[in-house]
């Protein structure tokens, strides 16, 4: 499975949706609660697009090395399996889901060695994205529960005292910030740990492929 490849699509899902915010906007007649609605619905599409990401990018790392998982659970899976089977040895009978970035961390593990640290891990536990993806994950909680604990993480995340919803506050744009809402900030830092991943997934097959 090619992870640069992910990599793109991923980073043009997330340019969709910041599309549709935009347009969606840019609507003088639009009133400012449907303005909030639109922000809701990003975050929430927004998340799904990031696990959907994380997931592929997992089920690639052991489809492209099984050694990978090999490592990690000690057990010695065939050097070339199917991109069916190392989704089921991901996602079992279930979902891919996980709890906040710290659930996500925990997943990861999982799956690839942690002693020495993998790289894939590495770059998600990055101190620069940690801000974006705890803002991701109890964001879109809050626009999709709206629960006085989903609400509590929500302002944890962002520092703010009160919060009336992901919307009304992902739409606005912070004094220091020029390039776009908060909506817009987040899109960004994802996207740039995504590149980053795309450009050590590439490095890592070009060191394999020189051995």
């Amino acid at each position: 499975m090619n992870i640069g490849k992910l990599v793109d699509n991923f980073s043009a899902s997330v340019g969709n949706i910041l599309k549709f915010t935009q347009l969606v906007t840019a609507d003088e007649t639009l009133v400012d609660e449907h303005e909030i609605w639109c922000f809701d619905f990003a975050i929430i599409r927004l998340c799904r697009e990031f696990e959907n990401f994380m997931l592929h990018c997992l089920i690639g790392l052991i489809n492209n090395d099984s050694s990978t998982l090999s490592s990690k659970t000690g057990i010695e899976f065939p050097q070339h399996m199917k991109v069916e089977i190392c989704e089921y040895l991901v996602r079992g009978d279930g979902y891919f889901d996980f709890r906040g970035r710290s659930g996500l961390i925990k997943k990861i593990k999982q799956f690839v060695p942690s002693d020495p640290e993998h790289w894939f891990l590495e770059i998600v536990r990055k101190c620069e994205y940690k801000k974006s993806l705890d803002q991701l994950i109890t964001l879109r909680n809050f626009a999709a529960h709206n629960s006085p604990h989903a609400k509590k993480s929500a302002l944890e995340s962002t520092g703010q005292q009160n919060m009336s919803s992901s919307g009304a506050w992902l739409k606005i744009s912070d004094q220091r910030q020029t390039d776009g809402n908060r909506f817009t900030k987040i899109c960004e830092s994802l996207k740039r740990m995504a590149k980053e991943i795309g450009n050590m997934a590439k490095a890592k097959e070009i060191e394999n492929q020189a051995c």
